[in-house]
């Protein structure tokens, strides 16, 4: 076994479509490394298939307004609903900020992006099915991995695929590194950093706790000894 040092301005743990779409906003700010514990086209988002939701109107009259309403009524009024509004504006310019990485979306008749119904999504907050979810046949997911990998090879991004994370250095409440374990050799790299960005866990600000405690086990509270905390802990911890 070797301990093997790397030295980095970030790292991103995590290349789902979370980690691979944070790469690409760090990318061009500072050299930048992403672990993954599997090939970046193989984590989980690739098995979405419904389609990503947008208020395009394409097919129909709609309303990122609507698409609001769908999400905080879905989330049983328990979503934070400024955020909600962020998701549900914004996503309007990321469906078509994909189209021109080269996410190969299913087409209309006059070329537009295709959008079908899909789970709850409504027109005028709940009186009709909305035609909202932006799809690529029946492999969305798939297509946005490929799209967001491609694009963050082409920036340069390192990559350490097929390595778990162990550990992460905290000095003074600072995080300063990354222990890794590479699974096909044994060897332990160590990620010297200046930031962390983490798409596995929980980071979030005490005084909101207490918003997702019906999510949270009570067990959590051990680890909460500073204004940011991070809660590293296996999903069995986490009751959704």
């Amino acid at each position: 076994m070797k301990v093997i040092k790397h030295s980095f301005d970030g790292v991103i743990v995590g290349a789902g479509g979370a980690g691979l779409r944070a790469a690409i906003e760090a990318a061009p700010h500072m050299k930048l490394a992403v672990i993954t514990k599997l090939y970046p086209t193989r984590s989980h988002t690739g098995a979405a298939q419904g389609g990503m939701s947008a208020a395009l109107a394409n097919v129909e009259e709609d309303n990122w307004n609507w698409h609001a309403f769908d999400t905080v009524k879905g989330s049983d009024y328990l979503a934070d609903q400024p955020a909600v509004d962020i998701l549900c504006k914004e996503a309007i310019d990321s469906v078509v900020e994909l189209e021109h990485w080269g996410l190969p979306f299913s087409r209309l008749e006059n070329g537009k992006i295709a959008q079908r119904r899909f789970g709850g999504h409504t027109v005028k907050e709940g009186e009709a099915p909305a035609f909202r979810a932006c799809y690529a046949a029946d492999r969305t997911g798939h297509m946005i991995l490929q799209t967001l990998y491609q694009k963050c090879v082409s920036m340069g991004v390192t990559f350490f695929d097929e390595f778990q994370v162990l550990d992460i250095k905290i000095d003074d409440g600072v995080c300063k590194g990354v222990i890794a374990y590479e699974i096909a050799t044994g060897d332990i790299p160590r990620m010297l950093i200046h930031s962390l960005v983490t798409v596995l866990e929980f980071y979030i600000k005490k005084e909101y706790l207490l918003k997702i405690w019906n999510f949270i086990n009570s067990t959590l509270l051990e680890y909460i000894d500073s204004e940011y905390c991070c809660l590293r802990l296996p999903v069995e911890k986490v009751v959704f």
